[in-house]
């Protein structure tokens, strides 16, 4: 919607707003990176393949959650 606002040349949201809120492993490199300090969120890995969330379990240790990216899955 922001790509289509912006297009349009209506009020609305950024893209990389938009981005932001929607992807959650951006979202969490995003709070990592600002408030690291104060929030001191839980450990993520963002993988793309199989083998990628093997090894990631593998580091960071069972049990732990796999969940999609997109905010809208």
């Amino acid at each position: 919607m922001a790509y289509v606002t912006n297009k349009l040349g209506l009020p609305g949201i950024s893209e990389e707003s938009a981005l932001r809120f929607t992807n959650k492993g951006v979202m969490r490199q995003l709070s990592d990176h600002v408030a690291s300090d104060v929030l001191h969120p839980v450990k993520f890995v963002v993988v793309s393949n199989i083998t990628e969330a093997e090894q990631a379990g593998a580091e960071l240790n069972f049990p732990l959650f796999l969940k999609p990216v997109d905010s809208q899955s």
